[in-house]
């Protein structure tokens, strides 16, 4: 699982071509995740990854940095929920 969390987000700075800012453990309906924090000039990429029994949930919110650590864009990853 640690892997493929690793994996997940390794192919998001490819994908984005931005720097890491920020990665730490996070859980989901205490289910373990991953939230990561990339930068790419001006825009910047909030990432949420959980894992629901064999499958990979990824949410993201973008925007520029005052957007991305808005109250909006936490409202919007706080609000992802799942069915075990």
């Amino acid at each position: 699982m640690e892997a493929a969390l690793a994996e997940a987000a390794r192919a998001n700075l490819d994908t984005t071509g931005g720097t890491l800012v920020d990665k730490h453990a996070t859980t989901v309906a205490g289910l373990p995740g991953l939230e990561q924090r990339i930068a790419a000039g001006p825009v910047e990429y909030v990432f949420r990854f959980v894992f629901v029994g064999n499958r990979l949930y990824s949410l993201s919110a973008t925007g520029s940095k005052p957007q991305a650590d808005g109250a909006d864009a936490k409202l919007f990853l706080d609000s992802f929920e799942v069915d075990r």
